[in-house]
């Protein structure tokens, strides 16, 4: 049960009374895994789940990228809703490929808490910097998210001088340190328990600040190990067409002499820009699905129906573990990467006084928006993709 005088309150907001604004914190950890969580020393995350509102099977959209799924986390929209559909994608306009993607096409939360008289402060939450002369937080601090440290202090040293109702960030720490050394490594879990410590002082800072108020903790992906080279080659199946073929990198310029347009993701993106190339759509999601270490492929429909028909016109993903690179023909050498289906688990969890300790027994990262706006308290005319829970 929600201590009364909370209860109350929350309930005349409902009714459109707006006497008090519950703060928010609101953090997201890049690339945090439940796997890492269980096997890392995380004892403050782990109180707020266990004492909190926790989704048993918390899950990424599609694609398990960090730009589109940080935009579906403040959003409550899925990629072809919100607009970003990748880490960066093929901008037919400029004629290149664009990386940096920030022209978010929904509203975030920290908008609608604005509209609502709150002072929102994002820090490292790379969507919620202004942009195009929008305005999406009362202001925005970039301090890096790779050191745990550097950021909780940036936060703590913006009260100095500022009051705010919201708290926005990113932790990103295990994110470079997985993909440098793997996702379990013991590198990984030192930086995952570095995390805890510097939320936890977060928040007893906030705590002291604000009294009582809303904390969300989520993650955008997991992430696996890659520590088997593949012989797999689209090359030869765009060649068996006698079709031509060019991967894209941001800033690249896009040819006009190409079939296909690929972009260098894990779950491997193919634009058909011909109709040379589309009249053989169909025979090469075929040679896909027969490859032994091809292990998801999706057509339009497909990628339509997981949220995210930006995509590609194909996308493929090698068998859980395979990598293409190079590198993994150097002995002892590993990494972690994430985007494809395999980094689906996430951590949702919602702690504070308003929160009911309860087990979901799953939600999707699009359904966090509309359930901490149904905690605070807040009703909006938006259609989200996501439900409360």
């Amino acid at each position: 049960m929600l201590p009364i005088i909370i209860r109350l309150l929350l309930i005349l907001r409902y009714k459109g009374m707006k006497i008090m604004k519950v703060p928010l914190l609101f953090v997201t950890i890049d690339a945090l895994g439940p796997d890492l969580v269980q096997k890392a020393d995380m004892p403050f995350l782990k109180q707020m789940i266990s004492q909190g509102a926790s989704v048993k099977n918390a899950t990424s959209c599609f694609p398990t990228l960090t730009t589109p799924m940080m935009s579906t986390i403040l959003t409550g929209m899925y990629p072809q809703n919100h607009g970003i559909p990748a880490n960066y994608r093929l901008s037919f306009e400029k004629k290149e490929a664009e990386g940096t993607l920030r022209n978010l096409k929904s509203t975030t939360i920290s908008e609608i808490l604005m509209s609502q008289g709150y002072k929102t402060l994002s820090a490292q939450h790379f969507m919620l910097a202004d942009y195009d002369g929008k305005k999406r937080c009362s202001r925005y601090i970039e301090p890096g998210g790779e050191d745990p440290q550097v950021l909780t202090q940036a936060i703590i040293k913006a009260f100095e001088t500022e009051k705010y109702d919201a708290v926005f960030t990113i932790y990103q720490s295990v994110d470079n340190t997985g993909h440098s050394h793997g996702p379990l490594s013991d590198a990984n879990v030192k930086a995952a328990e570095e995390i805890d410590r510097n939320m936890k002082e977060l928040y007893e800072f906030l705590k002291k600040e604000w009294g009582e108020f809303l904390t969300v903790v989520s993650s955008d992906h997991s992430m696996s190990r890659a520590d088997k080279h593949s012989n797999f080659s689209i090359e030869k199946i765009l060649e068996r067409y006698s079709l031509k073929y060019e991967f894209y990198q941001p800033g690249d310029k896009i040819s006009q002499s190409i079939d296909c347009a690929l972009l260098n993701f894990p779950m491997v993106p193919i634009f058909l820009m011909t109709d040379k190339a589309r009249n053989v759509g169909e025979d090469i999601l075929k040679d896909l699905r027969a490859d032994k270490e091809v292990e998801v492929v999706y057509d339009k429909k497909q990628m339509k129906d997981l949220g995210n028909e930006l995509y590609g016109d194909i996308c493929y993903s090698l068998v859980k573990g395979y990598s293409t690179s190079k590198l993994l023909l150097i002995p002892f050498a590993k990494f972690g990467y994430h985007g494809t289906v395999h980094e689906k688990p996430a951590i949702i969890n919602y702690f504070g006084p308003m929160v009911c300790k309860k087990q979901i027994e799953s939600s999707e990262l699009v359904d966090i928006v509309p359930t901490v706006l149904k905690y605070l308290g807040i009703s909006s005319k938006i259609k989200f993709d996501g439900t409360a829970k």
